[in-house]
């Protein structure tokens, strides 16, 4: 890499940084995830804002193509990768254990209520909606678009279930103990479907792509050896880390972090989404007895918020840079995304709710907290424009669909649970 690259690249890098850390501030000034100042701050600094005022300077600063355009994706794609192993890490099968006879509806209906209408509104009008180019067969973009239905957000969740303070109550276990399943269900269907995708341009013909039943026996395969021989290796591994003395929690971070990469390069190269296997790696690590100790936990929870300031936003940040709201901006569809996804997540997460025990009070707070998308919905989104399973502007209404689902999430909870005390103290990253 020549010198003018370098430093091309490192502009470009400090612009998106500089912008992510300004609109998370922002954010969290005003009670919301640092995730969604993010993304607007992209809109602000890209296509929608800046390149109005100052037409070119967008493609100039973060252009697409060449070697610039190909190091910012990168980089994107490192980002992601990172974000979902923290998501994967969020989650602590053991600590859901006692709500499990209440979240089991929850987490059933949650997800097959959206998924059915997501699925249904793109089989029933896939024109409207923007199918993509990929040569997958009818079924695949249906299956996608119930799966960004059917997705939660985890970290807005437990963000927003802290602020308001109900994380520690059983609401709280309940609403998590649910969004996990339906996350986990959600990407294990988007990454099988994903595996059919041909993709315009490779020379591949629909033929030559496994049938659903060969992607899903890969899926089946990859989780037994990550959950059995997994997480033996990375509890070795842990365990030879903390004999590192006062290196030890930066060690095991380390552990965590190729580990996670390691699992991430693997599912990619057997057709499996990079972000997927992350994710699960995450999952796989976070209940390792030896991460609860605390320089450890205090030590991956210093990682992760580094993450946050300095990596995370590369990812986010650039989801709005392409987008021009007064151009590519569907009001039409945008509604109709939203509406229904809203619908199809309150209903689901509320009937099942309701079905596991809750009043109809709290029934319909659990399904509005199952409703915010954030960070997950764009994420689902991206990959599957970059799969050209849908359209520009399906991805730019589900960007607004993210973002609208995750503002709106405290805000119902506080009126559906009026004894609900707002906290001083701002949501985290």
């Amino acid at each position: 890499m020549n010198a003018i690259i370098l430093l091309h690249v490192a502009c470009a890098v400090a612009a998106l940084i500089a912008a992510g850390h300004v609109g998370g501030f922002l954010a969290r000034r005003v009670r919301q995830p640092a995730v969604i100042g993010e993304i607007v701050a992209g809109f602000v600094i890209g296509r929608t804002g800046l390149w109005h005022a100052w037409p070119g300077i967008e493609d100039w600063l973060f252009p697409v193509g060449g070697p610039v355009g190909a190091d910012l994706a990168r980089l994107g794609q490192f980002a992601l990768i990172a974000f979902m192993i923290a998501a994967g890490l969020e989650v602590r099968w053991s600590r859901m254990r006692g709500s499990l006879r209440a979240s089991i509806p929850v987490a059933i209906a949650g997800f097959a209520v959206p998924f059915a209408i997501g699925a249904g509104a793109a089989w029933w009008a896939p024109a409207f909606f923007g199918v993509g180019a990929g040569d997958a067969g009818p079924a695949v973009f249906p299956m996608v678009l119930g799966s960004a239905f059917a997705m939660s957000a985890l970290p807005v969740i437990a963000r927003t279930l802290q602020e308001l303070g109900l994380l520690a109550l059983p609401f709280g276990a309940t609403v998590m103990t649910a969004a996990i399943f339906q996350d986990v269900a959600g990407w294990l269907v988007f990454a099988a479907v994903l595996g059919l995708v041909v993709l315009p341009g490779t020379g591949a013909s629909p033929e030559q792509v496994p049938g659903l039943p060969w992607v899903l026996l890969d899926m089946v395969l990859v989780i037994a050896v990550l959950f059995t021989v997994g997480r033996r290796v990375f509890a070795a591994v842990v365990g030879i880390s903390r004999r590192g003395g006062p290196a030890a929690g930066t060690a095991v971070v380390a552990a965590i972090g190729t580990l996670g990469l390691m699992v991430a390069v693997i599912t990619n190269a057997i057709g499996i989404h990079a972000a997927v296997g992350a994710l699960l790696a995450g999952i796989a690590m976070s209940d390792t007895p030896a991460l609860a100790e605390p320089p450890i936990a205090a030590a991956i929870g210093n990682a992760v918020a580094w993450c946050g300031r300095w990596v995370f936003p590369l990812f986010f940040v650039a989801i709005g840079l392409r987008v021009d709201a007064f151009v590519d901006g569907d009001p039409a569809l945008d509604a109709a995304v939203i509406a229904l996804a809203c619908a199809g997540k309150c209903i689901g997460g509320g009937v099942g709710a309701r079905l596991g025990g809750q009043a109809w009070r709290e029934a319909w707070a659990v399904g509005a907290a199952l409703n915010a998308r954030g960070a997950m919905g764009i994420v689902i989104a991206q990959v599957a424009w970059n799969h050209q399973v849908i359209s520009w502007r399906l991805f730019v209404a589900l960007v607004a669909m993210a973002v609208a689902t995750s503002v709106i999430a405290g805000p119902i909870l506080r009126a559906l649970l009026p004894g609900t005390r707002q906290q001083t103290k701002a949501p985290a990253v």
